[in-house]
């Protein structure tokens, strides 16, 4: 008996383990619902680019204050009674509904009653309308909501595009260079720019991470946006076939025709690539129907086409509405030669401040976007789908200009500085240099947060900015 105990005993102990095991197993699998449970809101509020967007809101509260308390004539009269709250809260919303704005309140309020109103797309008109009712038709305080909710949105996404693409530290500095833009306040102000850079750089990050259809419906929510969202065609279009086995394959081809020591510094600067480079090899090919994605891009253009037709009767309504705007298709030696002659009339006539802005134009499409190309050819920084749809912005500005009007000359790419704001692989760059050189991206981001003091300044003053 007391041999049969102690052998009870050894098999108890033995199979302690296993149950101990098996328990803490079973525990585990009831506590994952409730992990996934957990406050993700609260999370993403304490996320990176979740508290840099908050300071930056701060920012422009206190700019907002400080601009109305530096112009009286835009305070609200004095009450009779205690501090009114809603007069303020109209002085400040009137701080930011200048130049474009009106028109999409316009739209918001009214609907396409100019065709001249097409060049503004619908969805942010939309989203307007749609957040004045539960804001008791308040357009201008709805308005000011979707931007400032669509530019968190636009950090979360570039940080995470950024983070897939480099790594943490990298996306914590290009995303403080996206946020010390010197126009970048125009995501906070009542104009699409920051609903378009949330879906444009959401659908770049959701075709890199393998999700095309997720990316298809973004790049159609760019387009409804704003007219350059068709040139996410580019960056999905390639990820699509840099992932496709085919293309890898005719890749591989084509390296059996260069050179044996050429084919080798490829192969090995493929293998110096950063993380995306390497875990290339790990990316499963997309699926059969994938590349039927891309085609939602155009449908939704088609879908504004067939309303203009119904609204307006000029189903390319928005074309004869940038046409008002002085602004047409150009081919690219009758741009250069309106932007010398800017340059010879506004320095003659001593226009300091469209020469100046003219010169930034030109560095911003050309040597900029070279450089950008450069650094993707020779290092791989960024891949290559971002440099071509960063030069496809700059090609569709030199190819749209704006023609001098009644006004006489002035900028020929004008708002070069604003709608070149998507042009995130430009900040990828600036990225990699705040973490290899500390103190050069230190001067770089006093120097931005200075302009963009000095212009978020002027623009609450009303004064026109890009």
């Amino acid at each position: 008996m007391a041999k049969r105990a102690m052998a009870i005993e050894a098999g108890e102990g033995a199979r302690a383990p296993a149950a101990l095991a098996e328990r803490s197993s079973r525990l585990a699998r009831i506590s994952r619902p409730l992990r996934n449970r957990s406050p993700r809101f609260a999370a993403l509020l304490a996320s990176f680019p979740s508290r840099l967007f908050l300071l930056a809101a701060g920012y422009y509260l206190l700019l907002t204050c400080g601009s109305l308390w530096l112009h009286p004539q835009a305070q609200p009269q004095a009450a009779a009674g205690p501090l009114n709250l809603a007069q303020w809260g109209a002085a400040f919303t009137a701080a930011w509904r200048h130049w474009d704005s009106l028109f999409f309140l316009h739209i918001a309020r009214s609907g396409y009653t100019d065709p001249g109103l097409a060049a503004f797309f619908p969805l942010y008109p939309a989203l307007i309308r749609l957040a004045a009712w539960p804001l008791g038709g308040h357009f201008t305080l709805a308005a000011l909501v979707v931007s400032w909710l669509c530019s968190w949105g636009a950090c979360l996404w570039f940080y995470r595009l950024a983070a897939r693409e480099d790594g943490d530290p990298f996306a914590r500095q290009a995303l403080l260079f996206l946020l010390c833009c010197p126009l970048i306040f125009f995501g906070f102000a009542p104009y699409s720019e920051s609903l378009f850079l949330m879906v444009s750089i959401g659908a770049v990050e959701r075709a890199r991470a393998g999700r095309p259809w997720q990316a298809g419906f973004l790049g159609a929510a760019a387009v409804l946006t704003r007219s350059a969202g068709i040139l996410l065609l580019i960056p999905l279009g390639w990820e699509w076939l840099r992932r496709s086995d085919r293309c890898r394959s005719l890749r591989d081809r084509l390296l059996l025709l260069v050179p044996h020591w050429r084919a080798a510094r490829l192969i090995q600067a493929r293998q110096q690539l950063p993380a995306y480079g390497q875990v290339e090899t790990l990316e499963r090919p997309p699926a059969r129907w994938a590349l039927l994605s891309l085609a939602l891009i155009p449908l939704a253009l088609m879908g504004y086409m067939l309303y203009l037709k119904a609204a307006t009767g000029d189903p390319l309504a928005f074309l004869a509405g940038e046409y008002k705007w002085h602004r047409s298709l150009t081919p690219p030696w009758e741009t250069a030669a309106l932007v010398l002659t800017s340059l010879h009339y506004t320095w003659q006539h001593q226009f300091v401040g469209v020469y100046i802005n003219t010169l930034i134009d030109l560095l911003l499409v050309l040597p900029l976007t070279a450089l950008v190309l450069y650094s993707s050819i020779r290092r791989h920084l960024p891949w290559f789908g971002a440099a071509l749809y960063q030069t496809g912005l700059a090609l569709l500005l030199i190819a749209v200009p704006v023609h001098p009007g009644a006004a006489g000359w002035q900028e020929i790419l004008l708002s070069t500085q604003r709608l070149l704001l998507p042009a995130f692989p430009t900040f990828l760059l600036l990225g990699r240099v705040g973490v290899s050189r500390p103190r050069l991206a230190r001067l770089l981001l006093l120097a931005s947060l200075a302009a963009l003091t000095i212009y978020t300044l002027q623009f609450l003053n009303g004064d026109f900015i890009a």
